[in-house]
């Protein structure tokens, strides 16, 4: 008996979908990586293999993780990186300029609330044992 085994998606064909979910265009991502839509269109009928940096430039865009761009596997979505430095306003700056999508800009607001949020429940975990440190003042 013969198990049917679903055929996993071409580099080609993840790019293609990438471009499709992130609403630009091929010549709009040509154009923001850098290389010639021809090349690109290249890439997605799998007539040549983009280089990583390419790769990575594509993924960023498109707002995709790079594990699931180059390998197929896992979530379409990254799960976003703040770095300690990083602002909501350089997010939106990020995107306005076309460095990053709209998707990967929300996940990424979405990482700086998240980090917020256990950052201020931290401080009030820090508040709340010095106050039972302190002694009592009386009056």
């Amino acid at each position: 008996m013969e198990s049917k085994r679903e055929k996993m998606p071409s580099l080609g064909e993840r790019i293609r979908h990438a471009i499709k979910e992130s609403g630009r265009t091929q010549k709009d991502v040509a154009k923001l990586v850098g290389i010639a839509e021809n090349t690109l269109v290249n890439y997605i009928k799998g007539k040549r293999i983009p280089d990583a940096e390419t790769v990575a430039k594509i993924g960023g865009l498109c707002g995709v993780s790079l594990d699931w761009l180059i390998t197929g596997k896992g979530s379409m979505q990254p799960a976003p990186s703040v770095r300690d430095e990083e602002s909501a306003s350089d997010v939106v700056e990020a995107m306005q300029a076309g460095k990053i999508s709209p998707a990967y800009a929300k996940a990424k607001i979405e990482a700086l609330m998240q980090r917020h949020e256990n950052e201020f429940e931290t401080l009030r975990l820090i508040l709340a044992t010095i106050e039972s440190l302190a002694p009592e003042k009386k009056s």
